[in-house]
């Protein structure tokens, strides 16, 4: 059945876009937005998307690199306690009205609104009254305006995270209907696909956009054979299955990310120290290494090296015999059977992972280890609300620090599904967010990594690459280690 419906799919998506004369850049994402505000972003599927109808005071460039946006200039104060911002001038929505501070005012109010339930509102943290007005509904938020061009920040503690904050798309402005990036939306043909066409109004990128469409299309295998004859010009993931296959072709991209992907441990695993050495232990990750094309290699953190100021990398080894030893002193008949889930949006592959993981367990332990793959929305319900023995988490940075990667280890942090409660580690997060110096964040970021290995509070997967292909029809569109997709430059290329 799900062949059939792909295969209609495809059939009906191919009849349908032969009809378009004026072929855009044609792009896909998994599945249909549910909003497009951008402080309701929950997931990465429709983050392309909303990259390029939103923007914030900052952005990334191809290199990761902080650079300003919708802000013509930041200046901290010499206590780094207040930041001054300049938006650039005559910035202006989608529709011609003005762009003022104002308008960022209006979207960390709403944000902090405790009625609007923000996933991310502690990004907002650090500023003066923040936290009070998310808990309480009352008190003064610490931004204050001049004019119409300036935005200032009192922040209760240094925070040298901060301006990150402000690239992030979940804190952009926000009104509905409008862009501030350098699309807007044209057309939204409900289940199908949206038409984007530029925005005149943005300041920054070509002023001769192409126009760009973004279909909906869930299956990884349905997206490649559109791309194969033609019919879309950006395959957002490339299944590593294919990998050898395109590797050779211009049309492929290799982007190496800034990500922590692992497996990590549920309540009733809390307290199973040696049951989590044991999994830990009894992974091939040098077979899934070659499984994968992996250039970094499971097992490791996959974090930079010179965030923990060292050149070797944080690794669990593979050692079936003293996997075995640690579980001989685990009561499994107590735990039995473990269960472990993922969520689908990870594509085939991590479907593939996941049995192989099942796979080693049973092989290398003799574990029974029941595994399900589960829709987003719920696979992150079930993390919350009745915790798995094990699961495939990815942490995709929002900014380019160690902090951003750890701070979901926190007890207070909404997403802290690991529940690692150790009062030690929870003081090294506390230190490293409080770091000044780049010895002092190397310090305590590399205290932070080397607990959850040495306590096997988790098992990372090893740095993560992003396999795309790209059309050579097209040019001058930028996506970074952070998976941020910029078209602000995006042109048609001649020859093609």
């Amino acid at each position: 059945m799900r062949c059939l419906i792909a295969f209609l799919l495809l059939m009906g998506a191919t009849s349908v876009l032969a009809k378009i004369e004026d072929a855009p850049f044609r792009m896909h994402q998994a599945t249909e937005p549910g909003s497009l505000e951008p402080f309701r972003l929950k997931s990465s599927s429709s983050q392309f998307l909303l990259q390029n109808l939103h923007r914030n005071l900052f952005r990334y460039d191809d290199k990761a690199r902080l650079v300003p946006d919708l802000a013509e200039s930041c200046e901290r104060s010499k206590d780094k306690k207040t930041l001054t911002c300049q938006l650039k001038p005559h910035l202006k929505w989608s529709d011609g009205t003005p762009l003022t501070n104002r308008d960022f005012l209006k979207s960390y109010e709403r944000i902090l609104d405790p009625a609007t339930k923000a996933p991310r509102a502690d990004l907002l943290f650090s500023i003066s009254g923040a936290e009070d007005l998310y808990r309480t509904g009352k008190g003064r938020l610490g931004v204050s305006l001049k004019g119409e061009h300036s935005l200032r920040f009192e922040l209760t503690r240094l925070d040298p995270d901060f301006e990150h904050n402000l690239s992030s798309l979940i804190l952009a402005p926000y009104r509905e209907g409008l862009s501030s990036g350098p699309y807007r939306i044209q057309k939204w043909e409900k289940g199908q696909r949206i038409r984007l066409t530029r925005n005149d109004s943005y300041p920054n990128g070509f002023r001769t956009r192409p126009d760009v469409e973004i279909l909906f299309i869930e299956d990884d295998g349905v997206a490649l054979k559109l791309f194969e004859k033609g019919d879309l010009h950006f395959l957002r993931r490339l299944p590593t299955l294919y990998i050898p296959k395109f590797k050779k072709s211009a049309e492929f991209h290799w982007i190496p990310l800034l990500r922590l992907d692992y497996l990590g441990f549920g309540p009733r695993l809390k307290d199973q120290g040696r049951l989590r050495e044991a999994l830990s232990l009894s992974l091939n990750y040098e077979e899934l290494q070659r499984i994968f094309h992996s250039e970094g290699r499971p097992g490791c953190t996959g974090l930079p090296p010179d965030w923990i100021g060292t050149e070797a990398p944080l690794c669990h080894g593979f050692d079936p015999a003293r996997a075995k030893e640690a579980l001989k002193s685990v009561e499994m008949k107590k735990l039995a059977p473990l269960r472990m889930i993922y969520s689908n949006a990870g594509g085939e592959d991590h479907r593939r992972a996941a049995e192989w993981e099942q796979d080693q367990w049973k092989k290398n332990l003799g574990l029974n280890v029941q595994v399900r793959g589960t829709e987003n929305k719920i696979f992150l319900s079930e993390l919350r609300r009745s915790g798995p023995d094990l699961f495939r988490r990815g942490v995709g940075a929002d900014r380019p620090t160690c902090r951003a990667f750890l701070e979901t280890f926190k007890t207070t942090h909404p997403d802290n599904v690991s529940q690692v409660t150790d009062p030690d580690f929870q003081k090294t997060l506390e230190n490293l967010d409080r770091a000044t110096t780049e010895a002092e964040e190397k310090k305590f970021c590399s205290e932070a990594l080397n607990h959850l290995m040495r306590n096997d509070e988790f098992i990372p997967l090893g740095q993560m690459h992003f396999a795309i292909l790209a059309s050579r029809k097209f040019s001058g569109w930028t996506l970074n280690s952070m998976l941020s997709l910029d078209l602000s430059e995006l042109k048609t290329s001649t020859g093609h």
